[in-house]
C-alpha cells in the first residue's frame, strides 16, 4: 500500500489530503474482504481525486452530467423533428 507524501499531492494540498485520508480509510476497510478492490483504490487515487486540484467554484460544474444529458436531449429533438435517422420500412 502506497499513500503519496503532502508534497506529490497535485493543487490544494489540503484540500487533497482531506480527500485521500477517507479514501484510504475506505480502501483499509475493503481489503481483508475484496484485496484485488483495494489495490486498484490504491493505485487509482490521484487520477479520481484529480479534480481537487480545481478551484472550488469549479468542481461543482465538473462532477456534474447535466450538460451532458442536456446536450443529448437536444440532439434527440432535433433529430426526431428533422427525421435524419428515419427508419427504414
Amino acid at each position: 500500500m502506497f499513500w503519496p507524501a503532502s508534497s506529490a499531492l497535485p493543487g490544494n494540498t489540503a484540500a487533497c489530503i482531506g480527500c485521500v485520508m477517507p479514501w484510504q480509510h475506505v480502501a483499509d476497510q475493503l481489503r481483508p474482504r475484496w484485496p484485488k478492490l483495494a489495490v486498484l483504490m490504491d493505485d487509482s487515487v490521484h487520477d479520481v481525486l484529480a479534480y481537487m486540484a480545481s478551484p472550488a467554484q469549479h468542481r461543482t460544474k465538473l462532477h456534474s452530467t447535466n450538460p451532458l444529458e442536456r446536450l443529448n436531449k437536444e440532439v434527440k429533438r432535433r433529430a426526431d423533428v428533422v427525421g435524419i435517422f428515419a427508419q427504414r420500412g
